[in-house]
């Protein structure tokens, strides 16, 4: 079963290059906002995407890929396979759709089964394997199928993105050279406690 939503990085390369690009999203579907923004905000941006003002998209749940999705002081968008359901980090809302191959999933899971492996921490939303806060994607698919309030989801991602910060704030850097690439180079290092489990699971009430 995937969890997308660790608080920290599940790899790190023995070698890094920095290349910084402003104008793109990261990869998973996600980007930082400025810091003028409120890291307890959440606000949909109606057709913040549909540069060509071609016909509105929208799944059944209201969700769209042509909104912007501003939470805890980071965006997200609706892309991929999952668009046509209204998610963000899958194609299957259900284990009924995921076991019926009703959608393609490249996770191979669905939000009904990741909600089944998270659990409450007072209204924080944590991973039973880990006890650690899930992405905020992760987070918005868990509110628009229903399994969280839209206080908790926000609660969480601010939770999430605190932990976020702490990592990189307790973070090394270790400069060397690299013989191969002829250059000096950087490898980020954890540190001891970076992977320690947050809060452990002992029967609190499951997400779902």
């Amino acid at each position: 079963m995937s969890e997308r939503g660790q608080s920290a990085p599940s790899f790190f390369p023995k070698k890094l290059k920095i290349t910084v690009d402003f104008k793109s999203d990261i990869g998973d579907n996600s980007c930082m906002l400025s810091k003028e923004k409120s890291m307890k905000n959440f606000e949909i941006v109606k057709d913040y995407y549909n540069w060509d003002n071609d016909p509105r998209r929208e799944a059944p749940n209201g969700v769209s890929p042509d909104d912007q999705y501003n939470l805890a002081g980071r965006s997200y968008r609706a892309i991929g396979s999952g668009t046509e359901v209204g998610l963000f980090t899958n194609s299957n809302a259900t284990e009924a759709d995921r076991l019926s191959r009703k959608f393609v999933s490249y996770e191979g899971d669905s939000v009904e089964g990741n909600a089944k492996n998270a659990f409450f921490d007072g209204n924080i939303v944590r991973w039973k394997s880990n006890g650690r806060v899930p992405f905020g994607d992760m987070l918005l698919d868990f509110y628009h199928c229903g399994y969280i309030t839209q206080e908790q989801m926000i609660v969480s991602a601010v939770e999430q993105e605190r932990g976020n910060e702490e990592f990189w704030d307790n973070m090394k850097t270790v400069k060397y050279w690299d013989a191969e690439e002829g250059e000096w180079m950087v490898r980020f290092v954890p540190s001891d406690k970076s992977f320690d489990e947050e809060v452990e699971y002992t029967n609190q009430r499951s997400v779902a």
